[in-house]
């Protein structure tokens, strides 16, 4: 049985890295998050204890709802990104870069939704792609500028579209729905996005 500092009994880690497995971290963590057996100050480092058991048998990194703070940076072109001054490549083995369409700078779907410990559908046959996170259900229609977050419709600057079997959407809706703040250099070419703690959310 895992513990914490060898006195509280943790839940047991079980996860398989496949279709569905960042989401099962986050519900790892949930299930830790919510123990009433934990004291609120021993929360976040034994979510933080789980996530990075986990990480060392994934080639993705998860976001730690439980952090402080979590800087994610990204550059157009560049298949790498940075959490935390830490570098990973965005989508191993499909080499997805952030693009820029436009003017407008684009990030992958997947990526973004599975750090947040999202789930991702894509419906073949209505060219549509369903998001679900914790606390947002978002619809998108390849090529259309509206995309209906949690029931309402929003505006889109740009169309979401597909490059390398991914789905691209522009950066700042993206990233502002998923409840990041949002940054833009434009001479750096550079993405920030920022999660603060969820820990009291």
């Amino acid at each position: 049985m895992n513990t914490y500092n060898g006195a509280v009994p943790l839940p047991p880690i079980v996860v398989r890295f496949e279709v569905h497995g960042w989401p099962q971290v986050w519900k790892t963590v949930a299930d830790v998050a919510f123990d009433p057996d934990l004291k609120m100050d021993m929360r976040p480092e034994a979510a933080k204890i789980i996530i990075d058991y986990m990480v060392l048998y994934s080639d993705k990194k998860v976001i730690n709802p439980f952090a402080e703070e979590s800087r994610l940076t990204l550059r157009i072109g560049d298949r790498d990104f940075k959490l935390n001054g830490e570098k990973f490549e965005i989508d191993p083995g499909y080499g997805t870069a952030p693009a820029l369409v436009d003017s407008s700078a684009y990030l992958p779907v997947r990526f973004l939704t599975e750090a947040v410990g999202g789930d991702i559908r894509w419906e073949a046959a209505t060219h549509t792609v369903q998001v679900d996170t914790a606390h947002v259900s978002m619809k998108l229609t390849i090529g259309e500028k509206i995309a209906v977050v949690n029931g309402e419709e929003k505006q889109l600057l740009g169309a979401p579209y597909i490059s390398n079997g991914r789905t691209m959407l522009p950066f700042r809706f993206l990233g502002e729905a998923l409840g990041f703040d949002v940054s833009w250099d434009a001479a750096m070419r550079e993405i920030g996005l920022t999660l603060d703690s969820q820990s009291h959310k």
